[in-house]
Order: C-alpha cells, then structure tokens, then sequence
C-alpha cells in the first residue's frame, strides 16, 4: 500500500462522512419546515434583532442576491418579518417570528443530535485527534 493510496481512501471516507452528514441535516431542515440553508439565517435574525440582508449576507460570505431569496421564502412563511428602517427607507429591517423562533430552536436540537450521533462512540481522546488533524489540515489550505 502506499501513500497515496491511503490518501485517496482518507479523502474518500472524508467526503462520504460530509455527504451523509449534510445529506441528515438537509432532511431534518425539511421535516422541521425549513430549506437547506435557513436555519443559519434564523440564527442570526434571532441574535441579531433588526440586521439587514446585508448583515446576514457579510456573515455568511455569500451574496445579498442569494440571501434575498431565502428571506422572501422565510418572510412569505411567516418566519420571519420585514420592517422599513426608521431612519433610512433604503433598508429593511429583519425580525424573527415566533413560528420562525420555534422552527429554528426544534432543527438546531434535531441538528445537534445529528452531530452528537456522528460522534458517537469516538473517546475522548480519539475526538481531541481528530480535532487536531482537521486543524493541520486546514492550516496546510489556508
């Protein structure tokens, strides 16, 4: 065997691991009622009363066109509301609803039992590792 190899494997289970993941996570999203990407816009509505499309887009490293998109669909699903700035018409002004508050704590506890039951039956020590490899990893990309 050589280095490659186990490389290319690594690599392989890697991947496998993220797929089955985000491929739970975007099925708790949909049996929660929300679309793949929601929840991290409802989180950061709920910490950050009154932000704008902006806000969430600058925190989310995409564009204000794609969050545009999901804001709609979330405001239209009385997730969320919009509200013209007092002081500035140009801006909306976004706030959580309580369906929308409700929504996003019932998938965060359906995601974190997911990242629990990904973990599970790792030691201690054996998550400390792999902390540490995914650490070196991502200093040797950066």
């Amino acid at each position: 065997m050589n280095g490659e190899f186990d490389i290319e494997k690594l690599i392989l289970k890697f991947r496998q691991a993220i797929y089955l993941h985000k491929s739970h996570l975007r099925k708790s999203a949909t049996e929660n009622g929300l679309y793949d990407g929601q929840l991290p816009i409802l989180e950061y509505i709920i910490k950050n009363d009154g932000c704008t499309q902006t806000d969430i887009a600058k925190f989310m490293n995409v564009t204000s066109a794609s969050v545009a998109t999901s804001v709609k669909r979330m405001e239209n699903s009385g997730l969320i509301k919009r509200s013209t700035d007092t002081d500035d018409m140009r801006y909306n002004r976004l706030s959580i609803c309580e369906d929308g508050l409700n929504r996003a704590k019932e998938c965060r506890n359906c995601f974190n039992r997911i990242d629990h039951t990904m973990f599970s039956g790792l030691t201690e020590e054996e998550r400390r590792i792999f902390c540490d490899c995914l650490d070196k990893m991502i200093k040797n990309l950066s």
